[in-house]
């Protein structure tokens, strides 16, 4: 009998966007799934936050695709899939009440 591996796959349609401490989660998040088997993957960014990846590095280190669906595409596997829309909202509100934005 096989372990099932995680799949993450954080839906980021909601954010208007995201600080430096999220990226950072993000990368630590994907390099510990992607290191035990499991999968990870960033979905419908809106153009800012896109942007911020791409220009930070992240999108380079971690899947990110247009949609939810795309992003279950690609961790698809036959292991459970996690989808934590929710945990990065409540993250970036943590985040935001931090800087006091």
């Amino acid at each position: 009998m096989t372990t099932p591996r995680s799949r993450v796959i954080i839906d980021l349609a909601a954010c208007p966007q995201v600080t430096s401490e999220v990226l950072r989660l993000f990368l630590v998040a994907a390099r510990r799934l992607e290191t035990q088997g499991g999968g990870f993957a960033l979905a419908a960014p809106n153009p800012d936050v896109q942007r911020f990846l791409e220009l930070s590095g992240v999108a380079r280190l971690c899947r990110v695709l247009p949609s939810v669906a795309e992003a279950l595409a690609a961790v698809k596997g036959d292991d459970r899939v996690e989808l934590l829309a929710q945990a990065v909202l409540a993250l970036l509100a943590r985040a935001e009440a931090r800087e006091g934005v």
